[in-house]
């Protein structure tokens, strides 16, 4: 007689999902990374290399929301095609000032801000200090 248990299909799907959650991580304010894009967006004062970063950003909770099984990853995919429907962020990507080179048209990771570039970055201007409702339902949408 065999008494070993043998494990259910839902605790090996919970035990691949623990698996996941421990390899894979969003990064590092990865939050407060994404309102901030967002907001220089919505300001009107961005670059295509902002709009690379979002997106990128987005891809990040995408794959990360569907490895744990989270319908959260729909919210970042709906982002982003907010984000590239947005007329502004629109005609850039329409035309862009110049063609960049593939080595420049890569997201490069070192570039989203860190603790430290972000409070440099606070000394004109300061968005974090200000609580809006459209901040806090960010807040609540990326967290």
């Amino acid at each position: 007689e065999n008494s070993s248990l043998s494990e259910s299909p839902e605790a090996s799907s919970e035990a691949k999902k623990l698996k996941f959650i421990k390899r894979s991580s969003l990064p590092e304010n990865f939050a407060e990374n994404i309102m901030d894009y967002e907001f220089k967006i919505d300001e009107g004062d961005f670059t295509m290399e902002d709009v690379d970063t979002l997106i990128y950003l987005y891809s990040q909770g995408i794959e990360y929301y569907e490895g744990v099984d989270e319908a959260k990853h729909s919210n970042f995919y709906k982002r982003t095609l907010r984000l590239i429907n947005k007329p502004s962020v629109f005609a850039l990507m329409k035309n862009p000032k110049k063609e960049p080179s593939k080595e420049e048209n890569l997201v490069d990771k070192n570039k989203i801000q860190t603790p430290e570039k972000r409070e440099k970055s606070k000394t004109v201007t300061s968005h974090d200090s200000f609580e809006t409702p459209k901040r806090k339902q960010l807040e609540m949408d990326v967290l």
